[in-house]
């Protein structure tokens, strides 16, 4: 092989980990946080609805194509209900979009009445896992009604 091809594939191999650094910075750089918390109420033994909003900061001038955002919402480590989006696009700024959780009753009912019983409110903890195009980042946040 001659040294031009060799130089051209290091050069190549070194723009592609250089392209994919900046692509994880850029992931790292783009916060999530939980703004508020809303309990939609299901009618009798139908599944109730917890929304989680999230605020959304994109601190960069660059749009971000997300593959999705994943989540889950538990209780002590129990898995109550779980999230899934498609492909979106994240603007430059600030914005804010909600997370639906679907809660069963009949799924969490024995979990919450012990809490309830014991006079203590629940913590929630909502896992998200932001999948960018070549890799996921995870993230946990603590939800306190």
């Amino acid at each position: 092989m001659n040294k031009t091809v060799k130089y051209l594939i290091a050069a190549g191999v070194g723009y592609a980990a250089y392209r994919l650094y900046s692509l994880y910075q850029l992931g790292e750089k783009v916060t999530y946080t939980p703004s508020g918390v809303k309990f939609i109420k299901g009618d009798k033994l139908l599944a109730s609805t917890l929304r989680v909003v999230m605020k959304l900061d994109n601190p960069t001038k660059t749009t971000v194509n997300m593959r999705s955002v994943d989540g889950r919402l538990e209780i002590k480590g129990k898995v109550i209900s779980t999230f899934s989006s498609g492909k979106f696009i994240i603007p430059p700024g600030s914005t804010s979009f909600n997370l639906d959780f679907k809660i069963d009753p009949l799924n969490i009912g024995v979990e919450l009445l012990n809490l309830i019983a014991n006079r203590k409110l629940p913590t929630l903890t909502l896992v998200t896992i932001k999948r960018l195009p070549l890799f996921s980042i995870e993230e946990s946040f603590e939800i306190k009604p």
